[in-house]
């Protein structure tokens, strides 16, 4: 039955641990890694951005000291990525050779100093999360304005977003105990129970986040949540899924698995 959920709902083979091949390892001490959806794998380490293809290629490096710690990176356009820097409260866009996209977007000029953290809206526009005022404002760039304020407060998060993601028809918030689901026009949907403190995926309609040694796979709408163990890699940090392939996070390196039997 799980076979079939996993893939019914992602059209992924993952069956035994056997199946899985070592593609690449790459010797870095992650902060963290995104990936996009052509199999792209993003590694930001020692504050320096780089970009590997599906197969653990160097294609282009990005570092810019100026800018600090790079909070959060969202690569769902894998032609426009996002970068944000929570210390200048500045977003920062780069193209897929990773080379920088017009000026920084300075957030304090928005007239918003306490973020956490962002993500991209394909409405021409960024969802920015203000937790000073527990609210999500929609900022567009043609016109350049505020389109939109939403007010958490009648939700009653006890917890600030962590973590938010726009893909497909959804905007997904985080607050670490819980999902808060949002139509891409930003009118609230549901809840859903959270396990987690950290980033996520959105993948054909399903929130897959690791915890606890295992891949969870939870329905936006409705459906079983159902997981994927991974119990065959030890000491994993993190993990992303792309198609057929494994994306692991380690202490001092990421590996890259595929199933070979897609």
């Amino acid at each position: 039955m799980r076979i079939l959920l996993l893939k019914t709902f992602l059209a992924l083979a993952f069956i035994v641990p056997q199946q899985y091949t070592l593609v690449q390892k790459i010797a870095l001490n992650a902060k963290y890694i995104q990936t996009d959806n052509f199999g792209q794998l993003y590694i930001y380490a020692n504050r320096v951005l780089v970009k590997y293809n599906k197969s653990g290629f160097l294609l282009s490096k990005f570092s810019n000291q100026t800018y600090g710690e790079i909070t959060t990176i969202d690569a769902s356009d894998p032609y426009i990525l996002m970068l944000f820097y929570e210390d200048l409260n500045q977003i920062v866009f780069l193209d897929d050779k990773l080379s920088p996209i017009g000026s920084p977007l300075n957030l304090d000029e928005l007239g918003v100093f306490n973020i956490s953290t962002v993500c991209k809206s394909k409405q021409f526009a960024v969802w920015i999360y203000d937790r000073f005022d527990n609210r999500i404002l929609q900022y567009g760039f043609n016109p350049k304005e505020v389109l939109q304020e939403i007010n958490l407060d009648p939700l009653n998060i006890k917890d600030e977003i962590v973590f938010m993601r726009e893909s497909g028809n959804y905007l997904v918030l985080n607050a670490g105990k819980q999902f808060l689901v949002f139509d891409q026009f930003g009118s609230y949907i549901k809840s859903i129970n959270s396990g987690t403190e950290k980033s996520f995926q959105i993948r054909n309609k399903h929130i897959i986040y690791f915890q606890d040694k295992q891949l969870i796979i939870k329905p936006v709408e409705i459906g079983k949540t159902d997981s994927l163990s991974l119990n065959f890699i030890d000491n994993i940090e993190n993990v992303l899924i792309e198609n057929n392939q494994l994306y692991v996070q380690k202490k001092d390196t990421v590996f890259i698995y595929k199933n070979e039997r897609n």
